[in-house]
């Protein structure tokens, strides 16, 4: 016997009365996209300009860098290597060239597009032996990392207003990330640990455009960049960041509803497992289940978890535990709504897309498509938060 057409029905429509308990904000829609109007000005004792990434993406080596007009690489111990096509491999202690000693660091400076593997990539390389996994470090203006970032966070079909919100969010992000890292030897990573970053493409020209728009706009709340987070979807209403990452409570990062990300299949989901597989990660295995049933957290919906009854008692299974065991595309979110199961199955409803702290990125589509500019998205999604224009400074 499998769940029927009903119940699932009954798994999407869980949770709608959770989202009404979040805040709601009121406002109205200004005209143009003003942003060319913000004057405001932030400036840090060391100016941001730049952006050092860990390029996880590509590898432990060997890496071959290439390039139609020819690239130096300089080693540690004084010896350069030059070529259109250089091979990096790693040693016990540092580096080798072309199968030539090349020491514990090398550096590669080049106005030209080069490929790492079959990358296509622009800037600063970097080869470091006190890197973990000794990965190559790339360095690269802010400006061109969030054209590179935006094609792979958000669709390009989207319109405007979202894409300029999406990458304000961005600049922002990767700001507070580096005012928070300055010790260490790189600022972001190249993955979703981070912020997506994609290798240059013929979309990063559309990309460049957006980016140029927002040039140097960031998100302030009391005088204080406001870490950008952004989700895919966030199901009916965004979290705090306390109650996500445990930081420091922020006003800005407080949670509103939204019901504009409603459009989208990531709103509401529904997975089903086989038994086996469920009862294996909830810890059933050899046990009858009698009744299961999501019991909500302390905080929002994202804190829901699964109790299991049996024979021998009760078992929580934690939608954390479903996501690492499954995967973030099969339990798109922490944000549980359902369950339903029989003797060869389990059904799981949820909400949203991703961890559901800050900017909505299907209800940014959303309120873009309603007519609201960028300035009135990021005024919603962070609320209390102002926009202001970093001052623009060379690094030294």
């Amino acid at each position: 016997m499998t769940i029927t057409k009903a119940r699932t029905r009954f798994l999407l429509a869980c949770g709608v009365a959770l989202a009404s308990a979040f805040l709601v904000l009121e406002f109205s829609r200004p005209p143009g996209d003003g942003l060319d109007q913000i004057d405001d000005a932030l400036a840090f004792e060391q100016p941001i300009d730049r952006v050092r990434i860990l390029l996880r993406s590509h590898g432990q080596g060997p890496w071959l860098i290439s390039s139609a007009s020819e690239l130096t690489l300089e080693s540690s111990i004084g010896t350069r290597f030059v070529g259109r096509d250089l091979v990096v491999a790693t040693t016990k202690s540092g580096f080798l060239v072309d199968d030539k000693p090349a020491g514990s660091s090398l550096s590669m400076s080049t106005r030209a597009v080069f490929k790492l593997n079959s990358k296509k990539l622009q800037g600063q390389l970097f080869f470091d032996a006190d890197i973990k996994k000794k990965r190559p470090i790339l360095v690269i203006e802010m400006e061109q990392y969030l054209a590179q970032v935006l094609p792979s966070e958000m669709p390009l079909a989207y319109p405007d207003a979202a894409l300029e919100a999406q990458v304000i969010a961005s600049r922002s992000y990767a700001i507070a990330r580096i005012l928070g890292r300055r010790r260490r030897k790189w600022d972001m990573t190249d993955g979703e640990s981070s912020q997506m970053f994609s290798p240059v493409t013929a979309n990063t020209v559309k990309a460049e455009t957006i980016v140029a728009r927002t040039r140097g706009l960031v998100l302030s709340f009391d005088e204080t960049i406001v870490s950008g987070y952004f989700s895919a979807n966030c199901g009916g209403a965004t979290r705090s960041n306390k109650e996500a990452f445990g930081e420091e409570w922020v006003s800005a990062l407080k949670g509103v509803a939204c019901s504009f990300c409603s459009w989208s299949k990531n709103y509401r989901w529904v997975v089903t497992l086989s038994r086996k597989q469920f009862d294996s990660i909830a810890g059933l295995a050899g046990m009858t289940l009698q009744s299961a049933s999501i019991v909500r957290g302390t905080g929002s919906g994202y804190t829901n978890k699964i109790s299991c009854r049996t024979a021998s008692g009760r078992k929580l299974v934690s939608a954390k535990k479903l996501r690492t065991r499954l995967g973030n595309r099969k339990i798109r979110s922490n944000w549980l709504s359902g369950i339903d199961f029989d003797e060869q199955e389990v059904t799981i409803g949820g909400r949203g897309f991703g961890h559901g702290v800050g900017l909505c990125q299907n209800g940014a589509c959303g309120m873009a498509q309603d007519g609201h500019n960028a300035k009135n998205i990021l005024a919603y999604y962070f609320p209390g938060a102002k926009l202001v224009r970093t001052k623009e400074t060379s690094n030294p």
